[in-house]
């Protein structure tokens, strides 16, 4: 008996030792997967705070003067401020030029000047004051569906995409390029600080290869305070070959809760030297305010009375003007507005069924016409 008490004990100790093992390795992988899903939790839910805190700003006016920009210098003049207006589907934007070089004295050109445009309902209206244009320097343009404003990737031109990109004032891309992008991997999550302020860092790689972080401020309103983006020498990897750093500083909106950055300092890393791209100055105006309906339209951005008004489309271009109040002819007689791309086909097909059944209408009369002929001629022949 005690014999066979021994043999027992053996086998319970060879079979507990791999159950021991397996259950171990199980824990692990569980203790590892649980992390990881939870870091993947804090970094979905640190982006979507401040992508959300960029759209619920639906109506503004934002200033940014140019303090530095480095640009090819292909024309006399340089953009020195933007000035962005937004209610929800219309959007204004003046941008400013300077003169960049000194001309000649017997070329006369304006030191500075604005062009305005303005997008709103199906249109889209553009405008200069700049003297040296007569004629032409105020468009009409009927806009396709994909340029209008207002949808929750952001707008045409979106100027809330500062510092969610890391090259400085990019107004294209979405305001998720970066932040939200589902393509990146290897996350990781630290805690540093950016001037004092204590930040989440997210750091990431994209299927390029390019290194991504960006330091996110939870006591600034989820504020981006810096992002990063750079790839390393292909031949040396411990050499990196580009980085764009965006830089921000950021202030409350009158104590609303809503944060948005009043500076930024764009620099590119580029043949082993830093390099100053973009100096920015913000001033925010208002935030989620109504502004003024006449700031979108022809007698809001100062267009003249009389001003000859081009109007581009499916048509050929036509000149109409602008009467203080309205778009008119040359007779001031309103014209009608141009049809819109599926419309023409409409108006197409509609007028070809209506002449098919006057063709039709027609046919049947002088049909009918023939057999009445042809009986009367019967019974005179009787």
């Amino acid at each position: 008996m005690i014999h066979f008490n021994d043999r027992c004990s053996k086998k319970r100790d060879q079979l507990s030792k791999p159950l021991l093992v397996f259950l171990a390795g199980s824990m692990l992988v569980w203790s590892v997967q649980s992390q990881a899903s939870d870091l993947n939790e804090e970094i979905r839910f640190l982006e979507s705070q401040v992508i959300n805190s960029r759209l619920a700003i639906k109506s503004f006016e934002i200033i940014f003067d140019i303090i530095e920009k480095t640009e090819r210098e292909s024309s006399n003049y340089k953009v020195v401020r933007r000035h962005y207006f937004v209610d929800r589907d219309k959007m204004r934007i003046d941008t400013t030029y300077r003169l960049r070089v000194e001309l000649p004295e017997h070329v006369t050109v304006p030191p500075e000047y604005t062009d305005i445009t303005v997008w709103g309902d199906e249109h889209c209206y553009r405008f200069s004051n700049n003297p040296i244009y007569d004629e032409g320097q105020v468009f009409d343009m009927v806009m396709e569906v994909s340029q209008r404003v207002g949808d929750d990737d952001g707008l045409y031109f979106d100027c809330r995409i500062l510092g969610l990109t890391a090259s400085g004032m990019e107004t294209n891309p979405p305001l998720n390029v970066f932040l939200g992008n589902s393509v990146r991997k290897d996350f990781s999550l630290s805690e540093e600080s950016i001037n004092g302020v204590p930040c989440k860092k997210i750091s990431a790689i994209f299927p390029n290869g390019a290194q991504w972080a960006t330091w996110v401020a939870p006591s600034q309103g989820y504020s981006v305070l810096k992002m990063e983006c750079g790839r390393k020498d292909s031949q040396d990897i411990a050499r990196w070959e580009l980085i764009d750093c965006t830089e921000l500083h950021v202030g409350e909106y009158e104590n609303s809760g809503m944060w948005f950055p009043t500076h930024s300092f764009y620099r590119r890393f580029e043949n082993n030297e830093w390099k100053t791209c973009e100096v920015l100055s913000v001033k925010v105006a208002s935030l989620n305010k109504p502004l003024p309906s006449e700031l979108f339209t022809p007698k809001g951005i100062g267009v003249p009375v009389g001003k000859k008004v081009f109007v581009t489309g499916e048509q050929t271009v036509r000149p109409l003007y602008w009467d203080g109040t309205q778009i008119v002819g040359e007779s001031s007689s309103v014209l009608p507005p141009l049809p819109s791309r599926g419309n023409g086909t409409r108006y197409l097909l509609a007028a070809m069924g209506l002449a098919l059944i006057c063709a039709g209408c027609l046919m049947k009369y002088f049909e009918l016409s023939k057999k009445q002929k042809e009986k009367q001629q019967d019974k005179s022949g009787d």
